[in-house]
């Protein structure tokens, strides 16, 4: 199995050179060590949704809650009729405040906000937190949750995914596995995009996780 490249730290040149011309996966140490959300993430998580809570428009974002039962994994019901969750629409900061509150829960439910448009729910971050290799055209997101697993899938784009708070992993198949991946129907998927039905083939983030992500273009 090849191992992941990682680097420490990479100038803009040789970031665009190393990895993004590349076309390769790689793990970039501290590439986001200077933004002020990661500086608030570090004391604790309340105090990270208080800044949030500063740019927080207000407008609802699409979310998820799974039951306690099924430990965070997003999937398919029993039947493969329907999904096992259920969708909802809130502000940003008041999914971070549910976070917080199954932080004390022996078996809690599992909730996210996944790929919402940081110019509509939380503008001014972006300018506090920028990746300038980025072209202004390219918006991010934030991902923000407490464990949740998410089956194996293709992204439409290539990613920077920012850790900004807690853990993320992220497995990933070459192109040459996608026979083992058992994908699930092309048109009926919880995320969207079609999954693997796998229990093996997934990605996973632990802890009061908020990860802003830049697709490239």
């Amino acid at each position: 199995m090849e191992q992941i490249r990682e680097f420490p730290s990479l100038d803009e040149a040789t970031l665009r050179r190393e990895v993004i011309g590349s076309e390769r996966p790689a793990v970039l140490r501290g590439l986001i060590k200077g933004w002020p959300a990661v500086d608030v993430s570090r004391r604790t998580p309340a105090a990270m949704v208080e800044y949030l809570r500063r740019f927080d428009t207000g407008q609802p974002v699409d979310a998820i809650m799974t039951p306690p039962e099924v430990e965070g994994r997003v999937f398919y019901n029993e039947s493969m009729s329907g999904f096992n969750f259920v969708r909802n629409r809130l502000p940003i900061t008041a999914i971070a405040e549910q976070v917080l509150r199954y932080a004390a829960f022996a078996r809690a439910p599992a909730v996210a906000a996944q790929s919402a448009l940081i110019r509509d729910c939380l503008p001014g971050f972006q300018d506090e937190n920028r990746l300038p290799l980025l072209d202004a055209a390219v918006l991010p997101r934030i991902w923000l949750g407490n464990a949740i697993t998410t089956p194996t899938h293709l992204d439409e784009w290539n990613n920077i995914g920012c850790v900004v708070a807690g853990r993320r992993r992220f497995t990933l198949f070459p192109p040459g596995q996608i026979a083992n991946l058992y994908i699930g129907p092309l048109d009926f998927a919880p995320t969207g995009a079609p999954m693997s039905l796998s229990s093996r083939a997934a990605r996973r983030s632990a802890s009061t996780s908020a990860r802003p992500a830049c697709p490239l273009h």
